[in-house]
């Protein structure tokens, strides 16, 4: 079964320590991945659209996946995020996702165990999807969680060094890393917005 995990965005409002995202020798072997090329990964299983944080920009999310359902038709799509600020707009992305794993990072704070909770409050109504957990073992007495809404979770956090000790590329197997670039088109209907919801920062763009 193979997977695409894109990274689609490196905004984020966190500095969490070991950000898997930031790891470098992950980011050097990553494929650039053009938003008009989408259709070399007509031949994957599913896709993760992750970051930087993805719920930084809703509706720049939901179009992004919509262009993979476009072109990867038969993939499923799924979104990595650690942010919950607005059950609207997490409804609005779920109709375009096939389910979500969301984050509860060693850093929460009360407002993030908050906002966890109500996360996990709107995904108990939303058979249809899958939904998974990573929860740093520190905050499990914060969070009550329910395990009936999660398909997995887990409390696991690798450094960098046991990733690579772990499997030489870093990434499980049948897995590819991608970086979302704007491509040749022109179009920036995609482009990051300067200013962000939540008052966050763009910390760098993809274009």
């Amino acid at each position: 079964m193979k997977q695409a995990r894109i990274i689609i965005t490196f905004a984020c409002p966190r500095k969490c320590a070991g950000c898997a995202n930031s790891y470098q020798s992950l980011l050097k072997q990553a494929v650039q991945l053009p938003i008009n090329g989408l259709d070399r990964l007509k031949d994957y299983d599913g896709i993760m659209l992750t970051g930087g944080e993805p719920m930084l920009q809703p509706d720049r999310t939901i179009k992004i996946a919509e262009l993979f359902h476009k072109e990867v038709p038969s993939a499923k799509i799924y979104l990595y995020t650690a942010l919950h600020k607005s059950n609207d707009d997490m409804e609005n992305v779920l109709q375009h996702v096939d389910g979500v794993q969301f984050s509860v990072h060693k850093e929460a704070n009360d407002q993030d165990i908050a906002d966890f909770q109500s996360f996990q409050a709107l995904a108990s109504r939303w058979k249809n999807k899958s939904f998974r957990l990573y929860i740093d073992k520190s905050q499990k007495e914060r969070a009550h969680i329910i395990p009936s809404v999660w398909a997995r979770v887990t409390s696991s956090w690798y450094s960098e060094d046991e990733l690579l000790a772990w499997r030489s590329s870093g990434l499980p197997k049948d897995e590819e890393l991608f970086i979302l670039t704007k491509g040749d088109d022109k179009d920036d209907q995609l482009s990051e917005n300067t200013h962000m919801r939540y008052g966050a920062r763009r910390c760098c763009k993809i274009w």
